[in-house]
């Protein structure tokens, strides 16, 4: 085998390769949770931060009283939305941790007010 034959199987190989990588599902890398391509998420602008309350990860944890990993496997299945700030990190909107609160506990964060 000469090196022409030796490049092309190495070619072929590469080429098989990618395409096994592009049908691969992804998959996150703590949990291997199947995850979906990355979606468009809507950059926070500075009128919306004005108008409502975001929160971190860890304060949003501790919003619903659950451990961050347990909010991460929320924001992954679709149960909470989120954005992204101007830095790219990911914030939680306090209106959906408020209806997610209320989801999980059966009651509103702060109690019933009577």
């Amino acid at each position: 085998m000469n090196k022409h034959d030796q490049l092309l199987q190495c070619a072929l190989r590469i080429e098989e390769l990618v395409r096994q990588l592009a049908n691969r599902p992804n998959r996150c890398l703590h949990c291997q949770h199947e995850v979906p391509l990355a979606q468009a998420v809507p950059k926070l602008s500075d009128k919306t931060a004005e108008k409502h309350t975001y929160y971190s990860q860890p304060a949003a944890a501790d919003f619903l009283e659950r451990s961050e990993k347990q909010v991460y496997r929320y924001r992954i299945g679709g149960k909470l939305p989120f954005s992204y700030d101007e830095q790219n990190h990911i914030r939680y909107a306090k209106a959906d941790l408020e209806a997610l609160f209320e989801k999980l506990h059966g009651f509103p964060k702060g109690g019933f007010k009577r």
